[in-house]
């Protein structure tokens, strides 16, 4: 018992450290924004699970909200019960072009229900509406999931500004980080998956230029996943080396 308690006052006075993101991405995050900010907003697309892998449950914990966006209905469902206080929204995030076009479903590539990827209550992190990836990994089940695009998303829920925006849409990232009219909607910090070789090819890859065009810098690099922050945010720290 006392050794519980150990563990846990020593949790709580932050001198022992723990993450839920699963490459420890939410640590560089909640990093980025001064001690003094207390609350926050979110987005979450691909939000997967309110706390396994997920980038955004400490800062629920802290008592930020937020939106969380996933194409799984299971996922959502969790969400749902977990963190009723945020907007979770079953629904697939597809490129804007689309959308324009008409398109408001689309198949949901799952894989196999005895697949080791299909984790418990039938949610994975593997599921994919680009049917090029579905098709290398060899995903024949589908569903129909309802559909919208970023745009579109901001506008319906008013956003014009976020701190923290996380894109984990397995395979259709860049397409979604390049419709967001960054005029239109002020994002404090962006991290985004970007499959790369090397942080050579991360520092140079087409998500980090545009980004970078779009007035951001590449702060970290966790996993497969960038960390980019505002040049111009009034939000998150000055000197980068204050993250260690």
């Amino acid at each position: 018992m006392k050794k519980i308690f150990t563990i846990l006052s020593a949790f709580l006075k932050g001198k022992l450290k723990g993450h839920t993101g699963q490459w420890a991405e939410d640590v560089v995050v909640r990093k980025l924004f001064l001690r003094s900010k207390k609350q926050g907003t979110y987005v979450d697309l691909g939000a997967h699970h309110p706390f396994t892998h997920s980038n955004t449950a400490w800062l629920w914990f802290k008592g930020w909200k937020g939106i969380n966006v996933d194409a799984n209905k299971h996922s959502i469902a969790l969400f749902n019960k977990s963190r009723p206080n945020d907007t979770n929204l079953n629904l697939a995030i597809i490129p804007s072009s689309q959308y324009i076009s008409g398109t408001r479903m689309v198949d949901l590539y799952l894989p196999n229900e005895e697949s080791n990827e299909t984790g418990e209550h039938g949610i994975t992190a593997t599921a994919s509406v680009n049917s090029d990836i579905a098709s290398e990994r060899n995903f024949k089940k589908t569903e129909k999931v309802n559909s919208i695009d970023i745009l579109t998303l901001f506008e319906k829920y008013n956003l014009t500004e976020i701190d923290y925006l996380n894109i984990d849409v397995e395979g259709m990232d860049y397409q979604i980080l390049q419709d967001i009219n960054f005029t239109d909607v002020k994002i404090h910090a962006i991290s985004v998956e970007d499959y790369c070789s090397s942080i050579h090819a991360a520092v140079e890859s087409k998500t980090t230029k545009h980004l970078q065009k779009n007035g951001y810098d590449l702060v970290s690099r966790v996993g497969p996943t960038s960390i980019f922050a505002r040049r111009e945010s009034d939000r998150l720290i000055r000197n980068i080396y204050n993250l260690i």
